[in-house]
């Protein structure tokens, strides 16, 4: 009895499949005859490795170096990348006090502020004199591992102890090389404005112009800094001296990521009053050109006591003063003049009003001439050794060719003093001209005359000065 070539169970002599493991006996009787015609001495034969060439194991082990040694450098340079590296060299940087790296950490993390190297060190003692640098860092830190571990995880910037951002580590939609990801921080500056107690102030931060501010108390924005000292200067000029004030300001105390800072210019605004309001103010020495019920509010101007303010006026050619008044703290400065100064004005009157009226007939007259174009009407008011007559008849023939004639108004003795021979005599007169052509003006002048006595009456000598103060069509 024959058994399956397979599974060993029984089979009968003309069964050619085996009834248990379905093996097809004549199929296995095929397979056997191929097996032993093929030595199995050859089969192994054929199976030997046979060894490798010199040149090939070079080759063989050139090509293992080179895949180990770029691996390595590329789990290097991915380290170089990664989220805490980013953290640590930040972190090195302010335990270093290396403001000069800071400066380039800081500003290749924000395009808002450009941070100096002395601004970054002052950042340095802010984060960890004013904070708690160790929980800042940590808090980077832990958003570095979490940046490693997940793709979804969205940071949130860290605070100081007044709850302003500081900073954030970010994910850079860049890749280095194609291949790398890339990290950075993202710093928050914080906005600054400036006022001040004077309009027009100058505002300088760290000695660069930031701003100018237009009106008193009203905030004028400076654009960004970060925490730190920082050195102000305000600035009001004005024509009767500069007004400046400079303080170093630790702007640590911020709220919403912002700061604020208020100047306070030693100046101020002074209320001047004087028993003759017709005076004339000086400060420091010069004419204001300005009388006292013209400056009722004077300044704003130093208090420091360096400006000085007096007052004068001028009666029958003797220029009266008041006592020079620095300006202190106080808000109002009243330049009285002395009771004797009124009685010495008072005892020149006489001369006074003598001047004024020569001068008013002398204007009279002389329009008069133009008008008649005829100069003995105004000769006996010269004095023939002067130059003012002469002038005068060239005056009248100028006016008649262009058939100019004129009104006379009014006249102002404005000033008389007394010199060598005679008196300097500043008036003011005004007109109305009618020209040859038609047309019409009112004109006024400032004139200066120089006037000499001849037997005891009063001559004009000669015109020293003439200005047009005034000019209007009629």
């Amino acid at each position: 009895m024959k058994s399956c070539k397979i599974c060993g169970m029984p089979l009968k002599e003309d069964e050619p499949v085996c009834g248990h493991c379905r093996a097809n006996q004549e199929q296995q009787d095929k397979v056997k005859k191929i097996s032993v015609s093929i030595p199995f001495e050859k089969i192994l034969n054929n199976l030997k490795w046979r060894p490798l060439s010199k040149k090939e194991k070079i080759y063989f082990y050139t090509s293992l170096i080179f895949i180990a040694v770029i691996f390595g450098v590329h789990l290097f340079i991915s380290s170089l990348f990664s989220p805490m590296a980013v953290v640590e060299e930040f972190e090195k940087a302010i335990l270093d006090k290396d403001a000069k790296h800071l400066v380039s950490i800081i500003n290749r993390g924000q395009k808002t502020y450009s941070i100096s190297e002395k601004e970054a060190a002052s950042y340095i003692s802010y984060l960890t004199k004013e904070n708690n640098f160790t929980t800042i860092d940590n808090q980077l830190k832990m958003q570095a591992n979490e940046l490693d571990n997940s793709q979804e995880f969205v940071p949130t910037p860290t605070t100081d102890k007044h709850g302003n951002q500081l900073v954030m580590l970010n994910k850079d939609y860049k890749k280095k090389w194609l291949f790398y990801d890339q990290y950075y921080l993202e710093f928050y500056p914080f906005s600054l404005t400036v006022s001040s107690n004077l309009p027009n102030t100058e505002v300088f931060v760290n000695d660069k112009k930031a701003t100018k501010i237009k009106e008193a108390k009203k905030p004028m924005s400076v654009g960004f800094v970060f925490p730190g000292e920082y050195r102000f200067k305000g600035t009001f000029k004005s024509e009767y001296g500069d007004i400046t004030k400079e303080e170093n300001i630790n702007l640590t105390v911020g709220n919403g990521n912002s700061f604020s800072v208020y100047l306070q210019l030693d100046g101020q605004y002074v209320s001047i009053s004087s028993n003759h309001d017709d005076a004339i103010l000086f400060v420091n020495g010069k004419s204001t050109g300005l009388k006292v019920n013209e400056t009722e509010s004077f300044g704003p101007v130093k208090t420091d006591g360096s400006i000085k303010l007096h007052a004068e006026r001028n009666v029958n050619g003797k220029t009266i003063k008041t006592d020079v008044i620095p300006v202190t703290d106080k808000s109002r400065i009243d330049l009285a003049f002395e009771e004797e100064d009124d009685y010495i004005a008072t005892s020149t009157d006489t001369k006074f009003d003598e001047v004024a009226q020569f001068m008013n007939d002398f204007y009279i007259s002389g329009v008069q001439a133009i008008n008649s174009r005829n100069i003995s009407v105004v000769e006996a008011y010269h004095d023939p050794s002067g130059t003012s007559l002469g002038e005068a008849k060239e005056y009248l023939k100028s006016i008649e060719k262009r058939g100019i004639t004129e009104e006379f108004i009014s006249m102002s003795l404005i000033d008389l003093q007394e010199v060598e021979g005679g008196y300097k005599v500043t008036t003011q007169d005004d007109y109305k001209i009618f020209y040859g052509n038609g047309a019409k003006k009112y004109k006024k002048f400032q004139t200066l005359y120089y006037l000499t006595k001849v037997d005891g009456k009063l001559k004009v000598h000669s015109l020293l000065s003439t200005k047009e103060i005034d000019n209007k069509d009629l």
